[in-house]
């Protein structure tokens, strides 16, 4: 199983994300749901986008980013969220392949604020996950994949979900990843319409965001 490990605070998405908020601008996340075959990024890559064209971090290492930030200018101006699949041979996946052949699915919401008034992300979740990094804590994260419920998880810490109710399954998941310290995505056939994942601390491994030049 991949780790997903994010960097310092200058390139952590949640923190840029914050960051862009308090700018005015309206941001957008695009993550990794689902990966087949020789994907060319693991499980729990993150993508970060405002408003502006700005872009830090990586869904496929350029294969069909454009395609992804196109769909993200769609949600941050009101579309709902969703999920897009690229690569693979199943019909119905968009045309955008992969040059390594394998298979990627991507979530993409945009985060709730002025600009993104139905941004399904709650803004209130930045602070409270880059409060947690500060503190090296891992965090356990879960999302449904229709941007209508969002947990997140630290240490010995109450379980955190602003806009509704986790079902117990997923606290569970979640729960045991954090007293486990297993870092990385639990399979997706594990969670059907939710997606789970630790972030373990910057410091304990390698780098899951890719700074885009």
């Amino acid at each position: 199983m991949s780790s997903t490990v994010l960097p310092a605070k200058l390139s952590c998405p949640f923190a840029l994300a914050q960051e862009w908020l308090a700018q005015g601008k309206a941001v957008a996340f695009a993550t990794v749901v689902g990966t087949g075959g020789r994907s060319p990024r693991p499980l729990g890559s993150i993508m970060v986008m405002d408003d502006s064209g700005r872009v830090e971090g990586s869904v496929s290492g350029g294969c069909v980013e454009a395609d992804v930030m196109s769909i993200a200018r769609e949600v941050m101006s009101g579309a709902p969220p969703c999920v897009r699949s690229y690569g693979g041979e199943e019909v119905g996946l968009w045309s955008v392949g992969l040059a390594c052949g394998g298979r990627l699915d991507v979530f993409v919401e945009a985060v709730q604020s002025l600009l993104s008034p139905k941004g399904t992300f709650p803004a209130e979740l930045l602070s409270w996950i880059t409060d947690r990094r500060t503190k090296g804590e891992p965090l356990a994260i879960g999302m449904a994949l229709d941007g209508s419920r969002h947990a997140v998880l630290a240490g010995e810490g109450p379980l955190f979900c602003p806009d509704g109710e986790v079902p117990s399954a997923i606290v569970s998941i979640m729960t045991e990843r954090v007293a486990t310290g297993e870092a990385g995505a639990v399979s997706p056939a594990i969670t059907p319409d939710w997606f789970v994942q630790l972030l373990m601390p910057a410091e304990a491994g390698r780098m899951v965001l890719d700074r885009q030049t």
